[in-house]
C-alpha cells in the first residue's frame, strides 16, 4: 500500500451541530504529514462526490496499491459510520478501522450495551427512547440523557443529569427536536475513564487507561472542542483496575472483531466499572483528541501509532474473507 486517500469531513465546512465529531483542517493536514514522513504519497478528499468517483476510478489491478483512511463521519443516519467500509469493501481496496458491522454497532449507544450485558461487562440499567415511546420504565432518578447515534458528546451538557419527572419531560421534548433516538440511562457519579486500543485480532494492544477531568460535571459538547483540549488525562490507576479494563476492551473488541483505532469509555463507581460506549472512529488530531495521548502515555508514539493502524488494515485486507467479493476473488 503505497497510497493512502484521506477521506475526511473537515469541521469548517460541515453544517452545525452536525459537524461535531469531524475533524478540523488543520488536524487532518498534520495526520496527512504524519503519513508522508512514514514515506507514503497521500491526498485529502473532503468532497464526497469526488472521493467517489477517484475511488472508482482505480484500476482493479493496482487497487492493492492504495488505501483509504477513514475520517468520514457523516451525520443524521445510524449507518454514516459504516459508508467508507461499504465502499471499500464494495471495491475491494483497504481502509483504515473496525467493518461496517462494527461501526453500526458502537454508534448504536443501547445496542452496544446489549453485547456489553452478554459478555458479562457491567453497565448501567437503560432504556432507548423514540419518539412517540417516551414513557420510563424501571429507571431510578437520576437518570442521565444523551442521544443514541451522536459522538464527541452531541447533545450533552449538564442538564442532561435529570433529576425527576418535570425535568424528564422538559429534557425529553428539547432532546426529541433534533434526535430520534435517545438513551436514557441510570445516573452514575464517579470518574470517566477511557482505553485505547491498537491492533487486530488476535495481535490487539490496549493503551493505559486514563481518568478525564473535564471543567463541569459531564464530559459535554463544550469542552471537546477543536481548537484546545480543556479535558485533563490522567493515569492513575492501578494494576488490578487496569488489568479489569484491559479484559473488557479485549473481549468487546474480540466479539466485534474490532480493528484498531478504537476507544472505550467507563464510568468507576464505587470500585467498580461500568461500560459507557465504545467509539471505533476516534479522533486522531495531535492537538485535542484522547487516543494519541492515551498511546504516548504507554509508550507508543505518534508515528507507530499511525503505523500500526496501517498494517492492521493492510492485515486485514490480505486476511479477511469481507474482501473477496470486492476482488472478485471467491
Amino acid at each position: 500500500m503505497k497510497n493512502i486517500l484521506i477521506a475526511a469531513d473537515l469541521y469548517e465546512e460541515g453544517p452545525r451541530p452536525w459537524n461535531q465529531e469531524w475533524e478540523s483542517k488543520l488536524s487532518v493536514q498534520e495526520i496527512q504529514k504524519e503519513l508522508e514522513e512514514l514515506g507514503y504519497h497521500s491526498l485529502i478528499y473532503s468532497d464526497r462526490i469526488s472521493l467517489v468517483e477517484r475511488l472508482v476510478a482505480i484500476r482493479p489491478e493496482d487497487r492493492e496499491n492504495w488505501l483509504v483512511w477513514n475520517l468520514i463521519e457523516g451525520y443524521q443516519s445510524r449507518n454514516r459510520e459504516a459508508y467508507i467500509p461499504n465502499l471499500c469493501e464494495f471495491l475491494g481496496i483497504a481502509y483504515t478501522g473496525s467493518d461496517a458491522y462494527a461501526q453500526i454497532v458502537s454508534l448504536d449507544k443501547s445496542l452496544c450495551k446489549e453485547f456489553a450485558k452478554k459478555l458479562a461487562i457491567p453497565t448501567s440499567n437503560s432504556q432507548l427512547l423514540k419518539k412517540g415511546h417516551r414513557e420510563l420504565r424501571d429507571l431510578e432518578f437520576p437518570i442521565f440523557l444523551k442521544p443514541n447515534f451522536e459522538g464527541s458528546s452531541l447533545g450533552i451538557y449538564d442538564s442532561n443529569i435529570i433529576q425527576n419527572q418535570k425535568e424528564y419531560e422538559s429534557k425529553i421534548r428539547e432532546l426529541f427536536e433534533l434526535f430520534d433516538e435517545v438513551i436514557a440511562e441510570e445516573y452514575l457519579l464517579g470518574d470517566e475513564i477511557t482505553v485505547g486500543l491498537l491492533g487486530h485480532f488476535p495481535e490487539y494492544l490496549t493503551t493505559k487507561p486514563a481518568r478525564i477531568v473535564t471543567p463541569g460535571k459531564v464530559y459535554d459538547e463544550h469542552t471537546k472542542s477543536k481548537s484546545e483540549m480543556p479535558e485533563t488525562l490522567i493515569f492513575d490507576l492501578n494494576s488490578s483496575e487496569e488489568k479489569s479494563l484491559k479484559k473488557y476492551v479485549l473481549d468487546l473488541g474480540t466479539e466485534l472483531e474490532i480493528v484498531g483505532p478504537a476507544r472505550f469509555d467507563f464510568m468507576r463507581k464505587d470500585g467498580n466499572f461500568y461500560f459507557l460506549e465504545a467509539n471505533l472512529t476516534p479522533g486522531l488530531s495531535l492537538r485535542y483528541s484522547c487516543l494519541p495521548i492515551l498511546c504516548e502515555s504507554s509508550g507508543i508514539s505518534k508515528r507507530e501509532m499511525f503505523q500500526k493502524i496501517i498494517d492492521s488494515s493492510a492485515f486485514n485486507y490480505q486476511n479477511s474473507k469481507r474482501f473477496l467479493y470486492g476482488k472478485g476473488k471467491f
